[in-house]
């Protein structure tokens, strides 16, 4: 699994491809969102513990 700031900025990438430009905190709570979680504390805790799902 990639860290989580490698996953930010590959997110960041393909969101700017198609014309979108957010915040990284917004990338953060997006990112969130796709990994289940409620908030993006619970995202930096599980990547810090090495748990996040894979998103294939």
């Amino acid at each position: 699994m990639k860290s989580l700031p490698v996953i930010l900025d590959r997110l960041d990438w393909a969101l700017k491809a198609q014309g979108v430009n957010l915040k990284r905190s917004q990338l953060l709570e997006v990112a969130s969102a796709a990994f289940g979680h409620h908030n993006s504390n619970e995202t930096t805790a599980a990547a810090k513990a090495g748990r996040l799902a894979s998103l294939h």
